[in-house]
């Protein structure tokens, strides 16, 4: 399982895609890269996205969604609450924005689960509910490597006050984060640097 990791020109948002083999990808957050950078990178039309998992509904992370959707009809996993907020240009912040056109989705989203299992093409994929940055967050563990969006960064602080933030709820998701123990090898966050444990972020304080 191999990871190749782009930068958004939006917002410096990573996208990632998940090379599991025989050709096939699973993207995570990677709606921000334009099309035609993904095809590329995946080798299309060898190659192809099986499966897409959002992490959040901010749009700097899903706006082109709808565009990745439309060339492989994969499916889209997040939360219940995920699925709201990337349907109102309010809460996925598009208004809000100048720099992109606003956007309000209803794709055929797959609901996750707190704690789900989802297995695609051998890749062992758990579902953390992580809400707080926003009330849709999510975090997915990916056999042993585990993609946090924005909710732990390695250089980042997690934002907390933004309209759908809720600052109680995200001390309550952090605290069931750290007493996990899943033995993972590495975190992909959704802005910044990659790390390998979270006793490397230095400010883990909210604010």
């Amino acid at each position: 399982m191999k990871v190749i990791r782009l930068i958004s020109p939006y917002r410096s948002t990573n996208n990632y895609l998940v090379d599991i083999g025989e050709n096939n990808f699973i993207g995570v957050d990677i709606g921000n890269i334009d099309i035609e950078t993904v095809l590329r990178k995946i080798g299309f039309p060898t190659g192809k996205i099986v499966a897409y998992f959002l992490t959040h509904a901010h749009a700097d992370h899903c706006m082109g969604i709808k565009d990745v959707h439309a060339k492989f009809n994969m499916p889209i996993y997040c939360s219940e609450s995920c699925i709201v907020e990337i349907g109102d240009s309010r809460k996925n912040f598009s208004f809000y924005s100048d720099e992109i056109k606003l956007f309000e989705y209803n794709l055929p989203f797959q609901k996750v689960e707190d704690f789900q299992e989802i297995n695609i093409g051998g890749v062992k994929i758990k579902t953390i509910l992580v809400p707080g940055h926003s009330q849709g967050c999510a975090a997915f563990l990916f056999n042993d490597i585990m993609f946090t969006g924005d909710f732990l960064m390695l250089n980042h602080k997690t934002p907390l006050k933004f309209p759908n933030s809720n600052l109680k709820h995200y001390k309550e998701s952090l605290n069931k984060f750290l007493n996990l123990n899943f033995g993972i090898e590495k975190f992909y966050p959704g802005h910044g640097e990659t790390f390998q444990q979270i006793s490397q972020i230095k400010h883990l304080s909210v604010h």
